[in-house]
């Protein structure tokens, strides 16, 4: 009898777990999300909780250090940022032996808006001037240090300065707010929040390196993204900190999708995941 109860109480504890086992399409997961991205992510997150309604995505809004601090601090199996880690992160990951795999998820840029009176095209050392105080006409407006705009530009632009003179704010939105305020000012977003703006104009930015005797300019858009000719295009990525293949890996496949991809080419994005023939 004892024999009997015992096999019984086995058997019910693996159907218990087997009924809680986590799939790629079964299960929750919560997704740091850099804010630059967080609309699409958030629409590709409803989708695919409708596609597959045992899953549950969850999309937090926060800033590219915050997401990026959740995984390396064994906080979060997922985090989406628009850079990469920079050596205290891995640090950290180091440190927490957090093995953490990169997925490409789209291509962005940060666009530079301003007013309608200034010129509709800046060359790059222009911008770069303008940034670091160096021209006493225009004053450059970033969005604070936990950004993944200010990131970029301090570790991809300044080789890891910090941009003491610019103006910082506390997002994107206040970052336009201060332009339109401030006429001699110039604003730098990420390129998701600068799409539908229209008080403002993008300018084209010229190449980090003119090799021909005529300047070329580039405005942000998906194709030079794609081809890496913006001057200021970002990286995207998926930071994936899961130990088994689960609901947060179901959720990078589908990013990475041509179903993921096609929604990010409607926001505006350049496709990172799959090849892609953008036409104007």
């Amino acid at each position: 009898m004892k024999f009997i109860f015992s096999a019984v109480v086995l058997s019910l504890f693996f159907a218990g777990c087997s009924e809680k086992l986590e799939t790629p399409t079964k299960g929750k997961a919560v997704v740091y999300c850099d804010e630059s991205v967080y609309p699409l992510v958030s629409v590709l997150a409803d989708s695919f909780n409708t596609l597959y309604p045992d899953a549950e995505i969850s999309v937090k809004r926060v800033t590219a250090r915050e997401a990026i601090a959740r995984l390396v601090n064994g906080e979060s199996e997922i985090a989406i940022a628009a850079r990469g880690l920079n050596e205290e992160e891995e640090s950290a990951a180091l440190a927490n032996k957090i093995d953490y795999k990169t997925v490409k998820f789209v291509y962005d840029g940060i666009a530079v808006v301003a007013g309608f009176d200034f010129p509709n095209v800046i060359s790059f050392d222009s911008l770069l001037a303008i940034i670091k105080g160096e021209n006493s006409g225009y004053t450059a407006v970033l969005p604070g240090i936990n950004s993944s705009v200010y990131e970029f530009l301090k570790y991809d632009v300044f080789e890891g300065q910090e941009i003491a003179s610019a103006v910082l704010t506390d997002s994107d939105s206040a970052v336009i707010a201060a332009v339109l305020r401030e006429r001699k000012s110039i604003g730098l977003v990420s390129w998701l929040n600068a799409v539908g703006e229209t008080r403002l104009k993008k300018i084209e930015i010229g190449a980090r390196e003119q090799i021909r005797a005529e300047n070329l300019y580039f405005q942000p858009h998906p194709g030079f993204f794609v081809q890496n000719l913006y001057p200021l295009t970002r990286l995207v990525s998926v930071y994936l900190a899961e130990i088994n293949i689960g609901t947060a890996s179901g959720f990078t496949t589908f990013l990475t999708s041509n179903i993921g991809q096609a929604k990010a080419l409607e926001y505006r994005f350049g496709p990172a995941a799959v090849p892609v023939k953008i036409r104007e």
